[in-house]
């Protein structure tokens, strides 16, 4: 809501959030690090380390081979404490971020990364009959999200959710962070 007071009501966002599905594990580790109760600069100090170390080869985050990066299993303190002790840290779905968006009075544009949130062509024809009556664009692209299940930011346009708008033209001189 902060954000949309500040927004002209011609204007439009552009803002990044993290994906829910593909950050599996993060938020597990950082339940465990709650239920621990324990302070974040004494997590850090060792207790994540042997968190990680100790991790089942069953574990989400073990399993997810993006965020289990390099930097994590290799104990980079920084990537740890940003990625796995961070006290306000909040993912989405396509769902979810558009639910967040109608709370806050604003609508979702477009995708920056469009083709990320479409069944890919190899399954389509076999995915046809899950997918032939989703009419909605944006229930089409969580669709796809969750048949992918590693999409761990979204990157999108949003605006007032009473303005009229058309897709953005995307160029690539007019975008500040190009994807």
């Amino acid at each position: 809501r902060a954000m949309r007071a500040l927004l002209r009501p011609e204007g439009a966002m552009f803002l990044m959030v993290y994906g829910a599905l593909g950050r599996t594990g993060v938020y597990d580790i950082q339940d465990m690090w709650r239920l621990a109760g324990m302070p974040r600069r004494h997590f850090l100090a060792g207790p994540l380390q042997a968190l990680l170390r100790r991790l089942p080869d069953t574990n989400r985050l073990k399993t997810n081979r993006r965020m289990s990066s390099r930097r994590v299993q290799q104990g980079d303190l920084s990537t740890l404490s940003d990625l796995l002790a961070h006290n306000c840290d909040h993912a989405y779905t396509v769902a979810s971020l558009l639910e967040l968006l109608a709370e806050s009075d604003l609508q979702a544009l477009a995708l920056a990364e469009p083709s990320r949130y479409e069944v890919p062509a190899e399954a389509a024809e076999d995915l046809a009959p899950l997918t032939s009556r989703i009419r909605d664009p944006w229930q089409l692209a969580h669709f796809a999200e969750l048949l992918r299940g590693d999409i761990f930011m979204h990157l999108f346009w949003a605006a007032h959710a009473d303005t009229p708008r058309a897709e953005p033209v995307v160029l690539p001189e007019t975008v500040l962070c190009p994807v």
